[in-house]
């Protein structure tokens, strides 16, 4: 009996260290399928820009090349994809060149990074 009070005073502080952080990480995962299913309702009928958004969530950084990969499509598809989710808002170019760019989902880093 002793020893089962010495464990719950030595571990009485645990449960607090692990429920803040587990609650902002639920806040987190709860924003980021929050904006999933707002991009998804918005990009209804556009099969490609509902795949490209959905790896964007497993990597938020794309260029045209990889979004062609992804997509199995030809160059320029590849790029109207980019085009639909950055006027949507989910996308934005980042690297400030005309060749070479690369896109940021700056909606899903910031969902990512909030702080509660």
């Amino acid at each position: 009996m002793q020893q089962l009070s010495e464990w719950r005073r030595s571990t009485a502080g645990t449960a607090k260290n692990i429920s803040v952080p587990l609650f902002y990480a639920l806040n987190r995962a709860t924003a980021l399928m929050g904006l999933r299913e707002k991009h998804r309702r918005h990009l209804s009928g556009k099969p490609n820009a509902l795949v490209l958004l959905d790896a964007l969530f497993a990597n938020p950084y794309i260029t045209a090349a990889r979004a062609q990969k992804i997509l199995g499509v030809s160059s320029p598809t590849a790029r109207q994809v980019i085009a639909t989710l950055a006027k949507a808002g989910m996308l934005k170019e980042a690297s400030g060149r005309k060749w070479g760019q690369w896109y940021v989902a700056r909606p899903i880093l910031n969902a990512i990074n909030r702080e509660k």
